[in-house]
């Protein structure tokens, strides 16, 4: 357990036990790769209400109209 130079220990001040940002930045990075995946899956997958374009060829199509 964490002290501090006055001896007294993290749950002692009330505080959480710290956290390595790396450990923090790990898994955001794994649950954006996670979304952006997902997103490309589903991104360029051919949609039926589409008339069977995917949604990305359509969003081209009405960002270049």
């Amino acid at each position: 357990m964490h002290t501090y130079p006055d001896g007294q220990s993290i749950p002692a001040r009330g505080l959480a036990p710290p956290v390595a940002d790396a450990d923090v930045d790990r898994g955001s990075r794994a649950r954006a790769a996670t979304v952006d995946a997902v997103a490309a899956a589903l991104n360029s997958h051919p949609h039926k209400t589409l008339g069977w374009e995917t949604p990305a060829e359509r969003l081209h199509e009405l960002l270049t109209a």
